[in-house]
């Protein structure tokens, strides 16, 4: 179970994975052997499941974002193993999510233009997994990008430090 300090250490991790240690027991009060220690059980836990860094996808061949939502043609299992292995074939399709509703995922694919785009609808999606319906709509500009979960937050910090 986490405590206050706990989510205090995952916020400070979510904004900057590569705080140093004495950086983050400074931020959250602690000497930096108890936060190492909490640290460590918290990524023993499963809830750090990696660290990352977050790249400027238009300077790296990826200045348009396509949101493509698919319909597979069957419901079969074998089917949405088909479409997922195609997704991670495919590295322009940069997040998937299997969705209720009218499709069955969402894809948001990072491309240089439409011939880029055509392609990867055309030779990959279309050809290889039998789909009746995709629908596609065009990113004219990111307004909020968020990598703090909603608990970890500064306004539901407010909210749990009560």
């Amino acid at each position: 179970m986490l405590d206050f300090i706990d989510l205090k250490i995952l916020r400070a991790l979510c904004k900057n994975g590569r705080i140093t240690y004495a950086n983050l027991a400074e931020q959250i009060h602690l000497s930096q052997t108890p936060t190492l220690k909490r640290v460590k059980r918290i990524e023993e836990s499963g809830y750090v499941t990696g660290y990352t860094a977050i790249v400027d996808e238009n300077r790296l061949g990826g200045s348009m974002n396509v949101f493509v939502m698919v319909t597979l043609a069957s419901q079969k299992i074998a089917t949405h193993h088909e479409f997922r292995k195609l997704v991670a074939d495919v590295p322009q399709i940069m997040e998937c999510f299997l969705t209720s509703g009218d499709s069955d995922y969402l894809l948001r694919i990072a491309v240089d233009s439409m011939a880029e785009y055509e392609k990867i609808l055309t030779e990959k999606i279309s050809s290889v997994v039998p789909v009746t319906n995709i629908r596609s709509s065009f990113s004219l500009r990111p307004v909020k990008r968020e990598t703090t979960p909603p608990l970890l937050s500064d306004a539901a910090s407010v909210i749990y430090a009560r």
